[in-house]
C-alpha cells in the first residue's frame, strides 16, 4: 500500500502522519488555509480509524467549537482545528468544553494569576485533552500558581503568560508547585554552563527538562550530548529548536538511538510529495519521535500536545505580524 505522500510503511507513524494530513487537505474548505494540517495531523496520531473518518471528525468538532466559542475567543482562529484533533478521544461536546474553559478561568482569578489570553485557554486545554476521567481541580490551579510564582521570583522579566501551557504539564505532578519549581533555575544555570544561550526559550526548555529525575548537571549533559551528535547527523539545533531538543532529552532511551530514531524519520519524511523544507521535517521528527513514547507518560504527552498547540499559535501570530507590517508598508508608500 502507497499513499500518495509516496510512503509504504502502513505501520509506521510517519506514513499515519502523511494519511491524516492527506484527508484533512481533501475534506478542508476552501477559506480554511493550510498553516493548521500538519499541527492537526500530529495532534491525531493516536486516533484509531481511517484517516477520512479522522479528518472528518476533527473538522466537525472543530466547526462546533468555533460556533460555541465567544467572538473575541482563541478558539475561532484556526487553533481550533489542533484543539478539535486534541480533544476527539475524550467525546466532549463542544458546550462542555467552552463551558469548562470558563469554569476554569474562574478558578484562575480567584488565585489571582494574571489574565493570560490564549496561552490561558491553550493550559486549560491541555488540561481537558489529558484527563482520564475528573475535570480540573482547584487543587491543580493552585500549583500552577506556586509554580509560577517559583518561576517569577528567579526570573521576574522573562516569566510570563507564555509559559502557562508548559506548566500546566507540571502542575499534573503530585508534589507541591514549589518544589517542582526548585528545579527549574539549577537546571536553567546548568544548561547555559553546557553553551546553551540564555533568554526565555532556555527557561522554557528548563522547566521542561524538570520532569526527570536526574541531577541539574547530568540532564545538562545529556542534551549537550544529543544536540551535538543531530549536528553530526546535519541536524542543526537552534535556539528554536530548544523545546523539541527538551521533549526528545525527556525519552528514556540512549542518546544514539534517539539519534537513530531521529534519521530514520526524517528520511522517511524526506520522501513526502510535497516535500517539507528541512527545518520543516525536522520538527516533525522530533515530534513523531516523541509520539512514539508518550502512551504510558501523561506529563509527556501533555508537554508534547503543549508544544503543538504553541507552535500553531505561533504560526498564527508571525502570519498575522506579517498581514500588519505588509499594511504597514503600503500605507507610507
Amino acid at each position: 500500500m502507497t499513499s500518495r505522500s509516496g510512503l509504504e510503511k502502513p505501520g509506521s507513524p510517519v506514513f499515519r502522519f502523511c494519511a491524516l494530513s492527506e484527508a484533512l487537505n481533501s475534506a478542508r474548505g476552501w477559506f480554511s488555509g493550510r498553516k493548521w494540517l500538519h499541527f492537526a495531523a500530529l495532534a491525531a496520531l493516536d486516533e484509531r480509524g481511517s484517516a477520512h473518518d479522522v479528518a472528518n471528525s476533527i473538522l466537525s468538532t472543530a466547526k462546533a467549537l468555533k460556533r460555541q466559542a465567544g467572538w473575541f475567543s482563541p478558539l475561532r482562529s484556526a487553533l481550533r482545528y489542533v484543539a478539535g484533533a486534541a480533544l476527539l478521544h475524550q467525546n466532549d461536546s463542544a458546550v462542555d468544553v467552552v463551558a469548562e474553559l470558563a469554569r476554569v478561568r474562574k478558578l484562575f482569578r480567584q488565585c489571582r494569576l494574571r489574565r493570560g489570553g490564549v496561552q490561558e485557554v491553550i493550559a486549560i486545554l491541555l488540561w481537558n485533552c489529558t484527563r482520564t476521567d475528573e475535570r480540573v481541580q482547584a487543587i491543580q490551579v493552585v500549583r500552577f500558581k506556586e509554580l509560577y510564582d517559583e518561576m517569577k521570583s528567579h526570573h521576574w522579566w522573562l516569566t510570563s503568560p507564555a509559559f502557562y501551557p508548559v506548566l500546566a504539564a507540571l502542575a499534573d505532578e503530585k508534589c507541591g508547585g514549589a518544589h517542582v519549581g526548585a528545579r527549574i533555575e539549577p537546571l536553567y544555570l546548568a544548561l547555559h554552563a553546557q553553551g546553551f544561550r540564555r533568554g526565555a526559550i532556555l527557561l522554557h526548555m528548563a522547566s521542561m527538562l524538570s520532569l526527570r529525575p536526574e541531577a541539574p548537571d547530568e540532564i545538562a549533559l545529556r542534551c549537550k550530548s544529543l544536540r551535538e551528535e543531530l549536528w553530526d547527523r546535519d541536524m542543526k539545533v537552534r535556539s528554536a529548536q530548544y523545546k523539541d531538543l527538551a521533549l526528545l532529552c525527556l525519552l528514556d532511551y540512549p542518546v544514539p538511538a534517539i539519534v537513530a530514531q531521529m534519521v530514520e524519520h526524517e528520511a522517511e519524511l524526506e520522501r513526502m510529495k510535497p516535500r517539507p523544507p528541512r527545518r520543516v521535517r525536522l520538527r516533525l521528527a522530533a515530534d513523531i519521535s516523541t509520539y512514539v513514547s508518550t502512551h504510558n507518560n501523561r506529563a509527556l504527552r501533555t508537554l508534547r500536545l503543549s508544544k503543538l498547540l504553541c507552535d500553531m499559535q505561533n504560526t498564527l501570530d508571525l502570519e498575522a505580524l506579517a498581514v500588519t507590517r505588509a499594511q504597514q508598508f503600503n500605507s507610507t508608500r
